[in-house]
């Protein structure tokens, strides 16, 4: 399911629903619907988390962009 890759992704970072949404450019909402499933994310979306989960990046970069 793709709400739950979303939630995995998210707490691998260790990033909260609404750092995680920001990182993404969503609002918190948004992600909660996606992670729960009610809705799907867009296919750019999905490709955009895919990526994040890909590269793994910094801890450091994230919290930037989480804040």
């Amino acid at each position: 399911m793709i709400g739950r890759d979303i939630t995995a992704v998210r707490k691998k970072l260790g990033l909260t629903q609404r750092q995680f949404a920001r990182v993404v450019g969503v609002t918190q909402p948004t992600l909660a619907t996606w992670e729960t499933s009610a809705k799907e994310p867009s296919v750019m979306a999905q490709r955009f988390i895919g990526l994040i989960a890909t590269l793994q990046p910094a801890a450091d970069w994230v919290k930037l962009h989480a804040d």
